[in-house]
């Protein structure tokens, strides 16, 4: 039997600036929406899947980081960056979401 990670789920006050950042700077395809503000979802090809909410978010979760893939890794932790994402101190390919998350981005070849 496999078993692999399907998505994750994030909840997040500034919906709109997420779905621009996962389809314009991550270029992740959605596959399906529901609900109207302020309770819309939407589910990207690639296994993220965002959830509107207008309540208060810790900062601190019950995870540690999301795991990315990519080519250039420099070039999309740059991306990230100039879409409005900020450092992660000591860690040079990461980056954090304005909402806490913290991604990790590694080039597997």
């Amino acid at each position: 039997m496999s078993i692999f990670l399907n998505h994750i789920a994030l909840n997040v006050k500034d919906f709109d600036w997420y779905e621009h950042f996962f389809r314009t700077v991550c270029n992740m395809s959605i596959y399906r929406e529901d609900g109207v503000s302020p309770h819309r979802k939407i589910w990207f090809s690639e296994g993220i899947q965002l959830n509107e909410t207008t309540e208060e978010l810790p900062v601190k979760g019950i995870y540690d980081h999301v795991g990315f893939h990519a080519e250039d890794v420099a070039g999309f932790v740059n991306a990230a960056k100039a879409a409005g994402c900020s450092d992660v101190p000591g860690k040079a390919h990461w980056f954090m979401l304005p909402n806490g998350v913290k991604v990790e981005v590694k080039c597997y070849s």
